[in-house]
């Protein structure tokens, strides 16, 4: 199971999610989106027109069951359009992504897919490439266990490294 969460909306790109499941649809692969937004209903629009059985809305839920359901993920996804603004963005998501240690899917570019390659996070493209997404969800469904345990270590430490509090605490008071 694929899991985004967050905002359904005009900036993450779901054109190419709505694509990318089209693709894997004749695999195991289930594309589960927990928010809410603008673009929903279009989603759920194309599901219909499409008749696409592997993406799942289930609304929005707490923000303190977040963690629940990144344990039930087998991979977590991060989708930002291509647009100048966002290849400058570090979504806000990546953080608590990383400490759920599941391998990362981006679908975004600039920095958030360069830590997601550079630190072996998981499996990324640029926006715009649905197939090329759709490939990396199929490669990323059969990462073996050894895998998945080196990509968790590699989230954790990543995540110890840049967030934890000592960290930032320590970087404030060099600025200082």
């Amino acid at each position: 199971n694929i899991v985004f969460t967050g905002n359904i909306g005009e900036s993450q790109g779901f054109e190419d999610i709505v694509e990318a499941a089209k693709m894997t649809s004749h695999t195991s692969i289930n594309w589960i989106l927990i928010g809410d937004g603008r673009k929903k209903d279009w989603i759920k629009s194309q599901m219909e027109d499409h008749n696409i059985k592997n993406i799942y809305i289930p609304g929005r839920y707490p923000l303190e069951l977040m963690p629940t359901y990144f344990s039930l993920a087998d991979i977590l996804l991060i989708t930002l359009k291509k647009d100048e603004v966002f290849s400058n963005t570090l979504p806000a998501k990546l953080q608590p992504y990383l400490t759920s240690g599941k391998p990362i899917l981006g679908n975004l570019s600039g920095e958030g897919l360069d830590i997601i390659q550079k630190n072996s996070l998981g499996l990324g493209c640029d926006p715009g490439n649905p197939a090329q997404l759709a490939k990396l969800a199929i490669e990323m469904s059969l990462l073996t266990k050894s895998k998945i345990s080196e990509i968790k270590k590699n989230c954790l430490e990543l995540n110890d490294n840049i967030f934890s509090k000592d960290k930032i605490f320590k970087t404030l008071i060099s600025e200082i």
